[in-house]
């Protein structure tokens, strides 16, 4: 709704991605948007700590936005494989996106997002295809976090691996991150007082 009254699930998901009491995991992203914004390699390489790189970013993705994440990849140096985790909403530039991120990517882990605007994640497969990435490249995974699960699990300790499509995207991967594979298996604890 224009009248800046809540427009139903949809708009609680764009605004909800689950991280407002992580402040210090905040405050790492939004030096690391705030350096892909500016492609400040120096900030690129500060926010990069450990020997697994993984970068999020914090913008829904369109063909000059992913150009731009293309040439901050390019700029942050050599990683011996880039993986992405990517979903993305099926009104983007899906192919855009592919088309610019295609050069920086090794592996592609694509997952499908929730709702009526989500990509799922054969459509994102078959762009995939469509553009020339090999067959073997590319994972179709049942969530993000399963997707970031893998890339994690596959990732060698100099490689890196890059969370990017949407806000959605970043929100359930960080979601998954903050959780922990081990967490998310577990059924929910339903305490009785």
């Amino acid at each position: 709704m224009r009248d800046g009254s809540s427009a139903g699930p949809d708009a609680a998901m764009h605004l909800g991605t689950e991280v407002a009491g992580y402040e210090s995991l905040l405050k790492l992203l939004r030096d690391e948007q705030d350096a892909l914004r500016s492609a400040d390699v120096d900030a690129l390489e500060r926010i990069a700590q450990s020997k697994l790189t993984l970068v999020y970013h914090l913008q829904d993705l369109g063909a000059v936005r992913a150009r731009a994440l293309a040439d901050a990849l390019f700029a942050m140096g050599y990683h011996p494989e880039t993986i992405a985790v990517c979903a993305m909403l099926a009104d983007k530039d899906i192919a855009g996106v592919i088309a610019a991120m295609r050069p920086r990517v090794d592996r592609w882990l694509v997952a499908p997002l929730p709702g009526p605007r989500g990509a799922g994640g054969e459509r994102m497969r078959d762009a995939l295809l469509a553009a020339g990435v090999s067959a073997a490249a590319v994972r179709v995974c049942a969530d993000v976090a399963h997707a970031l699960d893998i890339a994690r699990e596959t990732a060698g300790e100099a490689d890196r691996i890059v969370v990017f499509g949407s806000f959605l995207t970043v929100g359930a991967a960080l979601t998954a991150d903050v959780q922990g594979p081990a967490r998310r298996d577990q059924p929910p604890r339903h305490d009785r007082s």
